[in-house]
């Protein structure tokens, strides 16, 4: 769920549901394009060492990761994606009234110099592809079992490509300035918070056509779905409101929590929502529950969810964190600068400021002493 306003080298900036960083770097290493590939997420996992022998628990490169880009990563089963954002070198004077342009965000970049792509490299190590090619900043990188969706930074559209590749295409109305979305196997739902058609729409995927489905009006923030009803999040001055509805028209407050949503994963039972201060699960029956504090810094990138535990990142402390279902806590220093994380089975992986690199870990680590 990020700003505009002019460029400054390494400082992240700030505003009401937009999160970037202001210095995007281009990537020192060139990866190779992706082949077409089966699209569908596979349970295939690196096999278990043997029984009797130590586990190996230092951080290990996967893949190059250029600082200034969006810090969330996406996990399949297979591969893991994430995004690029990169400037091109100035060719010319440049023409301000038609290369800075404010997009949802509100912020002014030069957009005519923008980049960005999708990346991805095989969860048990490989060579790292260049899923697609972008013409302006990506962001907020979501999937499903055959494609991936993020929003562009100047035009404020959702955009879409085949995980196996391809060029991207536009899903939606033009005008929509579209700051959330997420992704459901028939629609996509976006929260159009700064435009002229507040609220959150419903995309479909085949016909592209659009429609207000929840908080027509309302400048929200999209957090996910409960069942059959949207849920979002409201200002409510020092904290943000929950609402969830069913249809059109309603809408039903559930409580309030502390921060502003910036990330959400749907769990059993509910939903897991990282926000400035906190991370918060939202149960389909009863109130928004507060299950763990932020410090300054874990607030950025994306939370990884498996067996019932949470996992997130504490950039400047350079820790990864859980927290199990039964509410025990446990954090680990992996130094460097860590930020979106993604979790399975046996490795937790993350994007790495610092490293300037996608890393992963066995979850032996957080067992270590």
């Amino acid at each position: 769920m990020t700003t505009k306003a002019a460029l400054l080298a390494s400082l992240w900036l700030v505003i009401p549901g937009c999160t970037r960083h202001s210095g995007a770097e281009p990537s020192t290493t060139p990866p190779t394009t992706a082949p077409p590939t089966s699209a569908g997420p596979t349970s295939a996992t690196p096999a278990n060492p043997p029984s009797d022998a130590p586990v190996d628990l230092t951080p290990v490169r996967l893949a190059s990761y250029s600082t200034g880009s969006s810090c969330n990563l996406v996990h399949d089963g297979q591969h893991l994606y994430w995004l690029i954002q990169s400037m091109a070198e100035k060719t010319g004077p440049k023409k301000a009234a038609r290369a800075e342009r404010a997009g949802a965000c509100g912020a002014v970049l030069d957009c005519a110099r923008t980049r960005g792509e999708v990346m991805r490299v095989p969860v048990a190590g490989g060579p790292e592809e260049v899923v697609a090619r972008t013409s302006e900043w990506p962001w907020t990188l979501e999937a499903d079992a055959t494609s991936l969706f993020w929003i562009g930074y100047c035009s404020s559209a959702l955009w879409t490509v085949a995980k196996s590749g391809g060029t991207p295409k536009t899903l939606g109305p033009k005008g929509l300035q579209i700051i959330d979305h997420v992704v459901e196997p028939e629609r996509v739902l976006v929260a159009e918070r700064f435009g002229s058609t507040k609220g959150i729409h419903a995309i479909d995927r085949n016909s592209g056509t659009a429609r207000v489905v929840a908080a027509r009006g309302a400048a929200v923030w999209l957090i996910g779905t409960l069942g059959s009803r949207v849920v979002w999040a409201e200002d409510a001055g020092g904290s943000y409101a929950v609402y969830a509805a069913a249809q059109p028209g309603e809408r039903v407050r559930l409580g309030e929590i502390r921060g502003m949503p910036m990330d959400a994963q749907a769990v059993e039972g509910g939903l897991v929502v990282r926000t400035t201060a906190a991370i918060v699960r939202i149960a389909e029956a009863g109130p928004p529950v507060e299950i763990a504090a932020l410090s300054e810094y874990a607030d950025r990138g994306s939370l990884g969810i498996a067996a019932g535990s949470v996992y997130w990142a504490n950039g400047r402390a350079g820790t990864l964190a859980r927290i199990g279902p039964d509410g025990a806590s446990r954090e680990v220093q992996v130094d460097g600068e860590p930020c979106g994380v993604a979790v399975d089975e046996q490795h937790v992986y993350w994007l790495d400021r610092g490293r300037r690199a996608v890393m992963r870990a066995p979850l032996a680590v957080f067992a270590a002493p």
